[in-house]
Protein backbone atom coordinates (compact mmCIF):
# COMPACT_ATOMS: atom_id res chain seq x y z
CA UNK A 1 0.00 0.00 0.00
CA UNK A 2 1.61 3.40 -0.95
CA UNK A 3 0.49 6.45 1.21
CA UNK A 4 0.79 9.75 0.37
CA UNK A 5 -0.01 12.28 3.19
CA UNK A 6 -0.10 15.57 4.46
CA UNK A 7 0.64 16.78 8.32
CA UNK A 8 -3.49 16.82 8.38
CA UNK A 9 -5.35 14.20 9.72
CA UNK A 10 -8.27 12.71 7.43
CA UNK A 11 -11.89 13.42 9.01
CA UNK A 12 -13.64 11.65 5.21
CA UNK A 13 -12.86 9.01 3.24
CA UNK A 14 -14.06 8.21 -0.50
CA UNK A 15 -12.80 6.66 -3.71
CA UNK A 16 -14.79 9.03 -5.98
CA UNK A 17 -14.26 12.22 -4.86
CA UNK A 18 -15.56 14.47 -2.23
CA UNK A 19 -19.31 15.09 -3.46
CA UNK A 20 -21.00 12.82 -1.35
CA UNK A 21 -18.44 12.00 1.70
CA UNK A 22 -20.03 9.77 4.40
CA UNK A 23 -16.83 7.24 5.74
CA UNK A 24 -14.80 8.16 8.48
CA UNK A 25 -12.70 5.76 7.58
CA UNK A 26 -10.95 3.86 4.81
CA UNK A 27 -12.34 1.02 5.26
CA UNK A 28 -15.94 2.02 5.32
CA UNK A 29 -14.93 4.05 1.98
CA UNK A 30 -13.72 0.79 0.60
CA UNK A 31 -16.15 -1.33 1.44
CA UNK A 32 -19.02 1.29 0.39
CA UNK A 33 -17.26 1.24 -3.11
CA UNK A 34 -17.19 -2.67 -3.88
CA UNK A 35 -20.71 -3.01 -2.49
CA UNK A 36 -21.72 -0.86 -5.68
CA UNK A 37 -19.79 -2.98 -7.96
CA UNK A 38 -22.07 -5.71 -9.22
CA UNK A 39 -20.41 -8.16 -11.83
CA UNK A 40 -17.09 -10.21 -11.14
CA UNK A 41 -14.79 -8.17 -14.00
CA UNK A 42 -15.67 -4.98 -13.19
CA UNK A 43 -13.77 -5.63 -9.83
CA UNK A 44 -10.50 -3.39 -10.17
CA UNK A 45 -7.10 -4.76 -9.00
CA UNK A 46 -6.16 -1.91 -7.21
CA UNK A 47 -8.12 1.43 -6.01
CA UNK A 48 -6.87 4.98 -4.74
CA UNK A 49 -9.43 5.81 -1.40
CA UNK A 50 -8.56 9.83 -0.66
CA UNK A 51 -8.85 10.94 2.96
CA UNK A 52 -10.41 14.67 3.43
CA UNK A 53 -10.26 17.50 5.34
CA UNK A 54 -13.10 19.97 5.68
CA UNK A 55 -11.86 23.30 3.89
CA UNK A 56 -11.03 26.32 5.87
CA UNK A 57 -13.54 29.22 5.51
CA UNK A 58 -11.53 32.35 5.22
CA UNK A 59 -13.46 35.95 5.02
CA UNK A 60 -12.25 39.05 4.11
CA UNK A 61 -12.77 41.74 6.71
CA UNK A 62 -11.43 44.59 4.63
CA UNK A 63 -13.97 43.92 1.34
CA UNK A 64 -16.93 43.57 3.61
CA UNK A 65 -16.01 46.40 5.72
CA UNK A 66 -16.14 48.48 1.90
CA UNK A 67 -19.50 46.99 0.98
CA UNK A 68 -20.78 48.00 4.05
CA UNK A 69 -19.55 51.70 3.94
CA UNK A 70 -20.68 51.76 0.00
CA UNK A 71 -24.06 50.62 1.22
CA UNK A 72 -23.99 53.16 3.74
CA UNK A 73 -22.88 56.18 1.48
CA UNK A 74 -25.51 55.17 -1.27
CA UNK A 75 -28.34 55.42 0.86
CA UNK A 76 -26.87 58.32 3.48
CA UNK A 77 -23.94 59.65 2.31
CA UNK A 78 -23.08 62.77 0.18
CA UNK A 79 -24.02 62.18 -3.00
CA UNK A 80 -20.93 64.66 -4.22
CA UNK A 81 -18.54 63.74 -1.69
CA UNK A 82 -15.84 60.79 -1.61
CA UNK A 83 -16.97 57.82 -0.01
CA UNK A 84 -16.31 57.07 3.87
CA UNK A 85 -12.96 55.95 4.73
CA UNK A 86 -12.49 53.22 7.36
CA UNK A 87 -11.93 54.27 10.54
CA UNK A 88 -9.49 52.23 13.06
CA UNK A 89 -12.54 51.14 15.10
CA UNK A 90 -14.54 50.12 11.68
CA UNK A 91 -11.78 47.80 11.24
CA UNK A 92 -11.35 46.23 14.50
CA UNK A 93 -15.01 45.83 14.63
CA UNK A 94 -15.74 44.25 11.69
CA UNK A 95 -12.18 41.85 12.04
CA UNK A 96 -13.81 41.03 15.24
CA UNK A 97 -16.95 40.28 13.61
CA UNK A 98 -15.48 38.22 10.68
CA UNK A 99 -13.60 36.48 13.69
CA UNK A 100 -17.09 35.44 15.21
CA UNK A 101 -18.48 34.11 12.31
CA UNK A 102 -15.74 32.12 11.67
CA UNK A 103 -15.34 31.01 14.88
CA UNK A 104 -18.74 28.91 14.82
CA UNK A 105 -19.32 28.45 11.05
CA UNK A 106 -18.91 24.79 10.04
CA UNK A 107 -17.23 24.51 6.29
CA UNK A 108 -18.74 20.90 4.28
CA UNK A 109 -16.60 21.84 1.60
CA UNK A 110 -13.07 19.62 1.77
CA UNK A 111 -10.02 19.30 0.16
CA UNK A 112 -8.15 16.08 -0.17
CA UNK A 113 -5.15 15.32 2.19
CA UNK A 114 -3.79 12.27 1.22
CA UNK A 115 -4.74 9.07 -0.40
CA UNK A 116 -3.92 5.61 -0.31
CA UNK A 117 -3.54 3.09 -3.06
CA UNK A 118 -5.27 -0.21 -2.24
CA UNK A 119 -4.61 -3.93 -3.66
CA UNK A 120 -8.51 -4.40 -4.00
CA UNK A 121 -7.64 -8.97 -3.43
CA UNK A 122 -5.57 -8.08 -0.18
CA UNK A 123 -8.63 -5.95 1.21
CA UNK A 124 -10.61 -8.46 0.62
CA UNK A 125 -9.12 -11.23 2.14
CA UNK A 126 -8.61 -9.05 5.08
CA UNK A 127 -11.74 -7.11 5.98
CA UNK A 128 -14.28 -9.16 4.03
CA UNK A 129 -13.41 -12.38 3.82
CA UNK A 130 -17.08 -13.61 3.22
CA UNK A 131 -16.78 -12.20 -0.03
CA UNK A 132 -14.66 -14.76 -1.66
CA UNK A 133 -17.22 -17.23 -2.01
CA UNK A 134 -19.07 -14.66 -3.99
CA UNK A 135 -18.92 -12.54 -7.32
CA UNK A 136 -16.53 -9.88 -5.60
CA UNK A 137 -13.74 -12.51 -5.36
Amino acid sequence: MSDETTNREPKFWGINGPERLSATDPDEAIEEYLDDISPEEDTPKTITVYGYVPMQATLDPTRYLENILEALDEEYGDADGDGTTPTDNMKLAMQICCDAILKEYRSWACEQVCSQKIDVQAWIKEHRPDWLGEAKS
